[in-house]
């Protein structure tokens, strides 16, 4: 049913939520049932990791900044998620009477709430990066770590990153979305689409698709140097494959015991550290792939280059969304 259609018997807001297709009605539950799901175990597990990285001996590491920022930012994207479009979905199906849908209510709550969404979903992706960067410094430069990734310079990088995306798409957000008067639907205006739409792309290539190619990047490189150094250093424990070692080569080896002690149990939390790193960068690229195609995928049919159905497109994008 078309959205201009201006019907009493038709609720725009509730435009996405049903369909007359089984295969795209399936869809769309899935993508309501993993929505809920992920925004209940999100927030649970991000509330313990703010809990645990916010402690008092977790502050001293830089990367326990990054960490604790990228738990708070995935937290409020999925508040914004839950508030924007999982509250409109069940007033939709269960509660057709009420407010719930409070992102439809005013252009206020309707702007906050998708600004706020952006925000964060970019915030999280810049994070990400920098935490990439100063692990790739830990791997390839561990003698200038301490030096050039400190705490104060860990939350400055936080910091700068909300605020330059916060201000970049600040603007056209406020401009360019709004309350359909005729409608009651939270979209963008009707008058401001294609300026919008470009913005919005620029906004998604520098702030997801570039993040998103230089994690994976340095996230390849960063594999092959930890797998290098591990390789290394059961080579050297193993006396590199040779024959036993002399009483003064043991004695030297036994002798230096407790600095040795700590400098193992730092490679150890570092290694920790970088492998957190790379499952969730790794994570976290591969989730992204699917909603990038399907991105393409709608821009690619909008510009008449290929022909997909409604449908189609519906059903990829609610299945892209789901990872």
């Amino acid at each position: 049913m078309s959205l201009y259609n201006n019907s009493t018997n038709y609720d725009a807001s509730c435009h996405g939520t049903a369909s007359d297709d089984p295969h795209e009605m399936m869809s769309i539950r899935i993508y309501f049932g993993a929505t809920l799901v992920f925004v209940v175990v999100g927030l649970v597990g991000n509330s313990l990791s703010m809990l645990v990285f916010s402690s008092r001996e977790m502050q001293g590491v830089s990367s326990n900044v990054y960490l604790l920022t990228l738990a708070a930012s995935d937290s409020f994207y999925l508040v914004s998620v839950f508030l924007s479009k999982t509250l409109t979905t069940l007033r939709c199906w269960y509660f057709i009477e009420s407010e719930l849908d409070i992102v439809n209510r005013s252009d206020v709550s309707c702007i906050l709430l998708q600004y706020l969404s952006d925000v964060f979903s970019n915030n999280s992706t810049c994070v990400i990066l920098a935490f990439t960067v100063e692990r790739a410094v830990a791997v390839f430069r561990p003698m200038r770590y301490k030096e050039l990734c400190t705490v104060t310079r860990a939350r400055l990088v936080c910091a700068l990153i909300f605020l330059v995306i916060a201000a970049t798409i600040a603007p056209y957000h406020v401009m360019f979305i709004g309350v359909w008067e005729d409608y009651g639907i939270c979209a963008i205006l009707q008058q401001h689409e294609a300026a919008f739409y470009v913005l919005y792309v620029v906004e998604m290539f520098i702030f997801r698709l570039v993040p998103v190619a230089i994690i994976a990047s340095i996230n390849a490189f960063i594999i092959r140097r930890v797998t290098s150094l591990a390789r290394a250093k059961r080579q050297w424990m193993t006396g590199g494959g040779s024959g036993s070692t002399s009483a003064a080569d043991s004695e030297r080896h036994h002798q230096p015991a407790q600095p040795s002690t700590r400098k193992t149990h730092t490679e150890d939390r570092n290694l920790q550290l970088t492998i957190i790193l790379i499952l969730v960068s790794t994570s976290y690229v591969l989730a992204y792939i699917p909603v990038l195609l399907h991105f393409v995928m709608y821009k690619i049919h909008l510009s008449n280059l290929i022909r997909v159905s409604r449908e189609a497109l519906v059903i990829v994008g609610n299945y892209s969304k789901v990872n």
